[in-house]
């Protein structure tokens, strides 16, 4: 099951959603090359190649709980889930075991044996921290240098760079569980995880600069 919507950027790029069957998630652990593809019945042009990987839904609901949570009341989740743009976000509520996680980021109420919920930004946090140390124990794991990346990403110069592994690998999961969540939450997410912020005499990425000569000849 996957839906698709135009992100109106003149170039026809589409951003999908798709829904699988739960016994397709040990799929590719039965093939030998370890990976699956699904072959698409109207593919984009341009040679893409589509290929998906397992995503803890309560990354889709975030976005939906927490433009609700600006009402400040206990809803059913049919109530918060709804969109526009993307009306066929309500399949999320389909998806098998969704109410036993959503304790990780809500609060929640039962009335007549409704539930109701409530965005928590506290428990959202906590749980955030955990899918880090989840990522910081993959990225360790499997080997992954992050020195050089957290350098470039973040800007630092050579003698900036911490020398302590340990904030290296937690700025650069912090950076990659950023993808999935709102500007805001990242930062208070880093303020969460006591990261330091990045020294302000750091020069500016190369695409700011070049903006900021752009103003002052303007």
């Amino acid at each position: 099951m996957a839906a698709g919507v135009d992100c109106g950027d003149g170039v026809g790029a589409r951003q999908h959603v798709f829904l699988v069957p739960e016994y397709l998630k040990d799929a590719s652990k039965k093939m030998k090359s370890g990976l699956m593809f699904v072959k698409l019945v109207n593919p984009c042009s341009g040679g893409l190649l589509h290929f998906a990987t397992p995503m803890d839904p309560l990354f889709l609901l975030l976005h939906y709980l927490i433009k609700a949570e600006k009402e400040g009341k206990f809803q059913p989740l049919d109530q918060v889930v709804v969109d526009n743009v993307f009306p066929n976000c309500i399949l999320l509520l389909k998806l098998p075991g969704l109410e036993k996680l959503l304790h990780h980021v809500t609060e929640e109420k039962e009335i007549d044996n409704k539930k109701y919920y409530k965005y928590s930004k506290e428990k959202t946090l906590k749980w955030l921290e955990k899918k880090v140390n989840q990522t910081m124990t993959a990225l360790k794991t499997n080997s992954v240098n992050v020195s050089t990346r957290v350098q470039s990403t973040a800007f630092f110069s050579g003698d900036q760079v911490s020398t302590d592994k340990e904030e290296d690998y937690i700025r650069y999961a912090h950076g990659l569980i950023s993808d999935y969540i709102p500007k805001e939450l990242s930062d208070d997410l880093s303020k969460y995880l006591k990261l330091p912020e990045p020294s302000t005499s750091l020069p500016n990425p190369p695409s700011k600069m070049a903006a900021q000569r752009q103003k002052r000849v303007k």
